[in-house]
């Protein structure tokens, strides 16, 4: 009997070993399969070219511009005089390659803004403020086919002239107390309304796999579930980036050791709940996913406090470590997003 038990037992540890094994080389046969799926995403997003609005922009004044398409630039000009609008000035929109020539006329509480860039070509917006803080735009652009603020309305009439469209925003904007317009506030609002814009979409999460699939298919392009994860992929990493160094520069100004953290400011590491999963993963370890509830997982869009949120599963993270790679936590932030600041494992 004690021979039976003893081969028993042999033949169990064995099978446990066989069992831990084959666990260790499928882990390993995932990393490398995940690892080649990263791989191509990465070539993916070079071919596609994909760009995303830059979280703020800034207008700089220019004395000219030297327009690719001078003409059509100087009919939609020469509509808006006529029709009792005055030239603010020309600009460029850093950091892209973006020119305008901005209007205004006060006796209609509008702006009119002539655009070119080199991928959308030339085109006219109208825009009125109002008092209850809605912002109404028509253009003549192509249909972005994006989701917008509720108080952030934009029409598009793409094909239409400057006269034509002039006068269907006259005719249609809502009849609602107008926020007066003014030459000298123009480079304010148009900055402050871009930010407003990009806060809204990134608190989201940025483009969604309806509305980019929407674009696509009004190209007559496919969108394949690579394309939908490649693009994700480039809009988590722009988000996270933008709320690093927003966060890190709101911990400095609040912090009362703001010298101290100031010498390695780009060292502190913030987590907030828009983390990117590639930062997360390369500043844990493959065990990070274990410490995820299952509606905050590496799938999940939600930036929900909670056990399921990336704060806290980072937290969890951390307080298990006893390798020499725990972090210390050295404060939080609440702008423009709640986060926790860091100092890198192992830092003195």
């Amino acid at each position: 009997m004690k021979l039976f038990l003893i081969i028993v037992g042999a033949v169990v540890t064995g099978f446990a070993i066989c069992l831990l094994v084959l666990a260790i080389w499928l882990r390993r046969l995932a990393r490398k399969f995940f690892g080649g799926v990263e791989d191509q995403l990465d070539d993916l997003v070079d071919e596609l070219n994909y760009s995303i609005p830059p979280p703020r922009i800034k207008l700089v004044k220019l004395d000219a511009i030297q327009w690719q398409q001078a003409e059509e630039v100087q009919a939609i000009e020469d509509a808006l005089r006529r029709s009792g609008f005055d030239e603010i000035g020309g600009f460029r929109v850093e950091p892209t390659k973006r020119l305008l020539q901005a209007f205004s006329k006060p006796a209609e509480a509008a702006y009119a803004i002539v655009y070119e860039s080199p991928k959308s070509g030339v085109w006219l917006d109208l825009v009125t403020r109002y008092l209850d803080g809605e912002k109404v735009a028509y253009s003549t652009l192509r249909d972005t086919l994006l989701d917008r603020a509720e108080n952030d309305v934009i029409r598009f009439h793409e094909g239409l002239t400057a006269e034509e469209l002039l006068g269907r925003f006259l005719a249609d904007r809502p009849a609602k107390p107008m926020r007066p317009v003014s030459a000298d506030e123009f480079v304010g609002f148009f900055e402050q309304a871009h930010a407003e814009s990009m806060d809204w979409r990134m608190a989201r999460g940025g483009i969604s796999e309806a509305e980019l699939r929407r674009q696509y298919e009004s190209r007559g392009e496919e969108c394949s579930p690579a394309v939908v994860m490649a693009v994700l992929r480039i809009w988590a990493a722009a988000i996270d980036d933008f709320y690093q160094r927003q966060c890190r520069e709101q911990f400095l100004s609040d912090s009362r050791e703001a010298q101290r953290w100031g010498q390695i400011g780009d060292r502190l590491i913030v987590i907030h709940d828009r983390t990117a999963f590639d930062r997360l993963e390369e500043l844990c370890d493959e065990t990070f996913h274990e410490f995820f509830d299952e509606e905050g997982g590496p799938g999940s869009d939600s930036a929900a406090e909670g056990s399921g949120s990336r704060r806290s599963a980072f937290a969890r993270w951390n307080a298990a470590q006893t390798n020499g790679r725990k972090y210390e936590k050295v404060g939080e932030v609440s702008q423009p997003v709640v986060a926790d600041v860091y100092l890198p494992a192992g830092y003195p």
